[in-house]
This record gives structure tokens, sequence and C-alpha cells, in this order.
């Protein structure tokens, strides 16, 4: 209802929206890289201002520190296939949400997808761009290098495939522009008279 753009809900939407003709190529990359930059720029803001409001030590600085160590130590393999389910996850929530005009209805929409992703640990890009920087802040031994090729680059080609793939690929193959050639082969196949 506020507008706000996330880059993984887009990879989802706008690519629908690429998928069914609505936008071209270059709106989608557009999009993508605005999101991509207000998000990060929103979450290294909110990780500074918590650590310049003193909040950012003891219990917290550890657990943010071996969050980020964590989440840059990982193989890469495991990674993206975390980010393709967590965003599989994301973009349904989001999908399920669209279903209801009423607040209540969008909660129970997303409410078994986004815990479920929190609660077992999936890679969601920019979270990460919170959770990484915020580990460095806190002391974490991880470079600029390393959050991006270790993490957040394979991440975010994880999202897209989940988000952008897996959900708006599928969805636009069973009911939109992707499968109307197999709908309209079938229908024509269904109308050609028996020999």
């Amino acid at each position: 209802q506020a507008a706000g753009q996330l880059m993984t809900g887009n990879f989802a939407v706008v690519t629908a929206a690429l998928l069914e003709g609505e936008v071209d190529l270059i709106q989608a990359l557009r999009s993508f890289g605005l999101t991509c930059l207000g998000n990060a720029v929103g979450c290294g803001f909110i990780s500074l201002a918590i650590q310049q409001a003193g909040l950012l030590k003891g219990g917290t600085a550890e657990l943010a520190a071996v969050l980020a160590t964590k989440k840059c130590a990982a193989p890469l393999g495991q990674t993206l296939i975390k980010a393709i389910r967590c965003n599989w996850l994301v973009s349904l929530a989001i999908f399920l949400a669209s279903q209801s005009a009423a607040l209540p209805g969008k909660v129970l929409g997303i409410w078994s997808c986004i815990p479920m992703f929190v609660s077992i640990g999936l890679e969601h890009s920019v979270a990460n761009m919170f959770f990484i920087p915020f580990g460095m802040l806190a002391g974490a031994d991880v470079t600029v290098m390393q959050m991006l090729t270790k993490n957040l680059i394979i991440v975010t080609l994880g999202n897209l495939i989940g988000g952008g793939v897996l959900l708006a690929g599928g969805m636009s193959y069973q009911f939109g522009a992707l499968g109307a050639t197999t709908v309209e082969a079938k229908l024509q196949d269904s109308e050609e008279p028996e020999v």
C-alpha cells in the first residue's frame, strides 16, 4: 500500500510483466538496478544508524559478526540453492498477499512463506545487504569484496531464479503468454477432425 519497492519482489512481479509483454527488457533491468541501489543504500543507512546510536555492542555485536562471517563462508552451491528457495517463498508470499484486498487476508497469505524462509535459514539478498555490513561494523573479518563475491552476487542470482524463473515463469507458462502456444496447439489438436 505504501508503494515501496523490494528488489526481490520485483524479480517476480517485473519478470512476470516482462514475460507477459507489459514491459520491455530495458524497463525490467532499470527496475532491478534502481531497487538494488535503493535497497542497498537503505540497508547500509539503517546498519550505520544502529551503530552510531550505540546499539551495536555486546551480544548483538557478537551475533552480527558471527552471522556475517557465516554467510560469507558457506559453499557457493549451497548458497545458490538457499537463495533460489528463499525467493520462491518470498515471491509466493507476494502472490498470495495480492489475492486479497483486505489486510487480514494479506497477512494470512504471507504467514506461512516468510516465517518459513527465515526460520530455515534461506538466503535473501536484501536482508543480506543489511546483515553482512551490520556484521562488518561489529568487527566481522569480512571484506567488501568477500561480501560481494561470496554472498551477494550469488544470492541475488539465486533470488532472480527463484522469483523470476520459478514463480513468474511458472505462472506465465501455466496461465499466461509462455503457455499460450502450448494451449493453442492443444486446442487446435482437439478441434482437428479424426480421420
